[in-house]
């Protein structure tokens, strides 16, 4: 009798832990199939940024000055340090982290659907599939990005809020709170999220509580706000939220630091598309018609489209459309397509077509995408190494650049590297190397920084000696004669 119960209690402690082993399996596997194709997870400014700012944090435990936060948050790069450093690997330690975020994604995704479905609903199935196996979800879990921790610890603190409706025990309040932080810590853009979370709490409270809890809420958040502003200095209190306005939700054009970008769909609708964008959720537009009112009726459904419907709405009024910022949604809005996605698998089984074929078909084609989406990153990473290598073998002191300054400071020690965005350079260090994008900077940054700087290198006499992939330049200024 002890033998079988033990034998059992072994069993089905197998079971429960059958998941993370079968998706970091899958993890695995992609990075190293990503490795054979040269992907490492490093390529454009973020990626670099991140890497060097670990490396830096590992040198501050050995006594070197701290390091700045200038654009990101310390705490996937403090991750990186605190993992990695002590064996000089924090370029591993990030992707780790950014691997086990994705598994912790999916899993934070499935115990959601699983309290609010119960088994025998294919939760599992679908936090896998439609969650982790959304084709950019996934794409970001193989780079050195704050994207994918960013996600899990919302998702994370949204599971631990649900737990708190239901049950009202104090630690689960704990862990959303400390949850919430983490995400904040991880990347700004969760702060929108997070706080409509906050809002949440008081709610279903004895009303002599939920006051008291609302000014703890709010003190919070001031407290919050005070230290990132104490530690990155006053420029911090710069965020994307001076520049939210009604008349951007309707404009297709925009002016911001990434330029003038022209976009085919106004802002409004191009939120919308986080239910049935390619990358985002491949099978949302086969599952919207499906969709009943009375699936808000549901806890996990109904707060998942508040903080969707709060999010969206900021997205809407900012003055740029950026796939990553969207993406940060896309768990929710996975979510609030449960039920109809149960309701597609029943429709499509009374017309004979078995669950596991759909799922099949479903996979392959999300597979299919994820390559699509992946192979401009691949491409982007080996430009990114040629560019380093013909300035490494030109062997610069100073390199001026725009859109390179991560991957050349990462992958060319040694040389100083200035950015042509940050304002107008009067003069340029002779014998300077030049890299830019030219047909980018006529397009986008036309009258700004970055092309009248390249402008005025070119009348003070740079030529080009390289011309690159993807339109790529390196040219050089002239030396100083002596």
């Amino acid at each position: 009798m002890g033998g079988a119960t033990l034998g059992g209690a072994m069993r089905e402690q197998v079971r429960a832990w059958a998941p993370v082993g079968v998706l970091i399996t899958i993890w695995s596997a992609l990075a190293v199939l990503l490795g054979m194709a040269g992907f490492e997870g490093l390529l454009g400014a973020d990626a670099h940024d991140y890497l060097r700012l670990a490396r830096q944090w590992t040198a501050w435990a050995q006594g070197a000055p701290r390091p700045v936060m200038v654009e990101h948050p310390m705490g996937y790069p403090i991750l990186g340090a605190l993992l990695g450093g002590a064996f000089g690997a924090e370029h591993a330690a990030l992707r780790l982290v950014t691997g086990l975020s994705w598994v912790g994604l999916v899993l934070s995704g499935r115990g959601i659907l699983l309290r609010s479905a119960g088994p025998g609903h294919a939760a599992g199935l679908y936090a896998m599939l439609i969650i982790g196996g959304a084709p950019f979800v996934l794409r970001y879990a193989h780079t050195v990005m704050s994207d994918v921790p960013a996600m899990a610890a919302v998702l994370i603190a949204t599971a631990c809020t649900l737990r708190w409706n239901e049950r009202r025990r104090w630690p689960h309040l704990a862990m959303a709170a400390a949850a919430g932080a983490v995400a904040v810590g991880l990347r700004t853009a969760c702060a929108p999220l997070v706080l409509v979370l906050a809002l949440t709490w008081p709610w279903g409270l004895p009303a002599g509580r939920r006051g008291w809890l609302w000014v703890l809420a709010a003190i919070g958040v001031l407290a919050g706000a005070i230290l990132i502003a104490a530690n990155a200095g006053l420029p911090a209190l710069r965020t994307p939220l001076q520049e939210w306005s009604v008349p951007h939700m309707v404009a297709r054009t925009h002016t911001s630091d990434d330029g003038v970008l022209r976009h085919t769909l106004p802002n409004v609708l191009y939120v919308l598309g986080v239910f049935v964008h390619p990358g985002l959720l491949p099978a949302g537009l086969l599952v919207l018609p499906f969709v009943r009112r009375n699936d808000a009726s549901v806890p996990a459904v109904r707060l998942a489209l508040v903080l969707l419907a709060a999010y969206l709405l900021l997205l809407a009024g900012l003055p740029f459309q950026n796939d990553r910022v969207l993406a940060l949604g896309q768990p929710f809005a996975a979510i609030a397509l449960f039920p109809a996605f149960g309701r597609a698998l029943a429709w499509a089984k009374e017309r004979g077509a078995a669950r596991r074929t759909v799922v099949t078909v479903l996979a392959l084609v999300q597979l299919l995408l994820f390559v699509r989406a992946m192979a401009p990153f691949v491409r982007q990473a080996a430009e990114e190494r040629e560019l380093a290598g013909v300035v490494r073998a030109l062997r610069p002191q100073v390199v001026y650049t725009h859109g390179m300054g991560g991957p050349l400071m990462e992958q060319v020690p040694g040389v100083a590297v200035h950015e042509l965005w940050y304002g107008r350079i009067d003069r340029f260090e002779p014998g300077a190397l030049v890299v830019v994008r030219p047909a980018t900077l006529a397009a986008q940054w036309t009258g700004l920084p970055p092309a009248t700087n390249w402008e005025a290198a070119i009348a003070q006499g740079a030529r080009v000696l390289w011309h690159g992939p993807a339109g790529w330049v390196v040219a050089q200024l002239p030396a100083e004669r002596r």
